[in-house]
């Protein structure tokens, strides 16, 4: 497209300028809204694949069961698709 500046935009010229700059997606108002994998406990074998496949170190085995700490959790959905019982998902 003439007038975007260099690739999709983001280098020289006026490219994100004219698409109204930075977009925030996920943030209504000023709260940041992510979705956090909820763990069925009783579906859990606490076999540790989740904590290992998480990049930032949110999932522990306690007890033999997986839980997920908010505060550091990304939404990745990593573990949700490693899970071999299907216990961790987007509720």
């Amino acid at each position: 497209m003439p007038g975007w500046g260099r690739g999709r935009g983001w280098g020289k010229g006026r490219g994100w300028a004219r698409r109204g700059g930075w977009r925030r997606i996920g943030v209504i108002g000023r709260r940041v809204y992510r979705r956090v994998p909820k763990v069925d406990e009783e579906k859990c074998v606490g076999c540790g694949m989740c904590a290992k496949e998480c990049p930032m170190g949110a999932i522990e085995i306690l007890n033999k069961k997986a839980k997920i700490n908010p505060n550091l959790c990304v939404g990745c959905g990593r573990c949700v698709n490693v899970c071999p019982k299907n216990a961790i998902g987007f509720k």
